[in-house]
């Protein structure tokens, strides 16, 4: 019968045995759910609530967690610098995120449609947010950017540090109203996605409409845009279902055809008639007026909401009385807040102090830089605007376009010097009875004068020519009768839309 060998192994050794066994088991178990290469987080595979992404990991892939509908929490470890493309979107049980100071870039659409997301926290280096990042998440109403001093939260929006880039309208967020700040310069893609609280928004001074800026905003109802709006981007309004009213500028240009995809045909565009906008209206089957409805639109005590440029009827700003019941008694010293009774008007805001109304418009006084251009819609549907100011001007060479269009001005002489009148520049100055134009003019743009009071005398006056010649041989207007006239010899130039 053989000798059994018993070989006894220090306890700590065992122990040691084991705990490599399950240190091995562990990282098993990590690669089956963490699927990570060259540092960068592949894909997640858990169906637990909580994930821990493991460290050393620098990039959290394009839709490495997409659609997982278990995940509650997740913990993001600092050595993570980027996450990519709609990493978690569609993670409907996500509920908090804490972004660490090591991430600099968070790409599009990171946290789209995270219906349950209600707590995040930016860290102090992000740098870089890309598009639709929190849209359509339904109940998260803003971020905590801690000590980040690249974007910060005003109203309902993020926005940069300066106010002129909004990233995201949160859909979380109760307001009815868009309140924009008025450095605004830019609404990013996707801004409004999933706002569906939002009813009423005076689009501010941008100068494009981005790609999908407010799709799928699905309670919006108004909306006004204003000067100097020249386009309007892919799919800006798509499936915006409840729009009613859509007020316009003469600036805007160019409508893309998807622009307003599923959007009611009962909805109405308020336009000129000789606009693009009215021709893209009528062309793609929506209705036109040019008249709109009241709207009134309450003043916030943080910024003072643009007016309607467009309505026929004036949108009501509230002031003086009732402002200092919303505002309190107290008065506000903190600048760019408007003291007292106001009246906005595009851009500028006529003061009442003491019942002693500005009531004659005059230009602003002429920088340093100024070129003789007075510029493009300086005045655009100034109420207050009785008589131009011409004089402020050192000189004067050309009038911008739309400079004065829908003014209240009555009287205007143009300046020896100036040589050219731009597109629209006195358009339906309803009141424009008397201008003087200097023999230096030698251009002017379409539509210049029409619907003026000076512009109608002349159409009516049976004594008068069948010509309308200002300036040095400029031909604005046409009554004959014959579809190709002859051009007296005394035309130099014919203004466009003449003939």
């Amino acid at each position: 019968m053989g000798k059994k060998i018993w070989i006894f192994l220090p306890v700590s050794a065992i122990v040691l045995s084991l705990l490599i066994g399950g240190i091995i088991k562990s990282r098993a178990e990590i690669r089956e759910v963490y699927n990570i290469k060259d540092n960068v987080l592949i894909s997640y595979d858990g169906t637990e609530s909580h994930a821990a992404i493991p460290g050393g990991v620098k990039v959290i892939g394009r839709q490495a967690f997409e659609n997982n509908k278990t995940l509650v929490s997740v913990s993001i470890p600092g050595s993570v610098t980027r996450i990519e493309y709609a990493a978690f979107a569609g993670c409907d049980s996500l509920s908090s995120i804490e972004i660490p100071d090591s991430v600099t870039e968070l790409e599009d659409s990171v946290f789209r449609s995270c219906r349950s997301l209600s707590n995040v926290k930016l860290g102090k280096n992000l740098k870089t947010i890309g598009a639709g990042v929190f849209g359509d998440c339904d109940v998260l109403a803003g971020v905590d950017t801690g000590g980040n001093t690249e974007f910060v939260m005003f109203g309902g929006g993020l926005y940069d540090s300066g106010c002129k880039k909004l990233y995201q309208f949160f859909g979380g967020s109760a307001d009815t109203i868009f309140n924009a700040p008025s450095t605004l310069k830019e609404i990013g893609r996707y801004a409004f996605w999933g706002a569906d609280y939002l009813e009423m928004i005076a689009v501010p001074a941008v100068d494009r409409i981005n790609d999908h800026a407010f799709s799928n905003a699905a309670g919006l109802r108004f909306v006004t845009i204003q000067v100097p709006t020249n386009e309007i981007g892919v799919k800006a309004f798509e499936d915006c279902t409840r729009l009613e009213q859509i007020v316009t500028p003469i600036s805007l240009k160019s409508i893309h055809d998807t622009a307003f995809d599923g959007v009611p045909k009962s909805a109405v565009f308020v336009c000129e008639n000789t606009s693009a906008a009215c021709k893209w209206a009528v062309d793609h089957g929506f209705l036109q007026s040019e008249s709109a409805r009241d709207i009134v639109v309450v003043q916030s005590r943080n910024v003072a909401v643009p007016t309607p440029i467009d309505m026929a009827q004036t949108t009501e700003i509230q002031s003086g009385e009732a402002a200092q019941q919303s505002i309190g008694t107290e008065p506000d010293t903190r600048e760019g807040i408007l003291l007292g009774g106001t009246t906005v008007v595009t851009d500028r805001a006529y003061v009442d102090v003491n019942g002693m109304k500005v009531n004659e418009g005059s230009a602003a006084p002429t920088p340093a830089s100024f070129d003789g251009t007075v510029p493009a819609y300086v005045h655009y549907q100034d109420e207050n605007m009785i008589k131009y100011g011409f004089e402020d001007f050192e000189f004067v060479t050309k009038i911008g376009d739309f400079a004065l269009a829908r003014s209240n001005v009555s009287e205007v002489t143009i300046p020896e010097g100036a040589t050219e009148i731009g597109k629209g520049a006195f358009y339906h100055c309803d009141k424009l009875g008397t201008i003087n134009i200097p023999s230096t003019v030698t251009k002017v743009g379409a539509h210049a004068f029409d619907h003026t009071p000076w512009y109608k005398a002349w159409e009516a006056d049976k004594a008068a020519g069948d010509w309308l010649i200002v300036g040095d041989g400029v031909a604005v207007g046409y009554k004959g009768k014959e579809s190709a006239p002859k051009i007296p010899e005394k035309v130099k130039s014919v203004a466009e839309g003449v003939l």
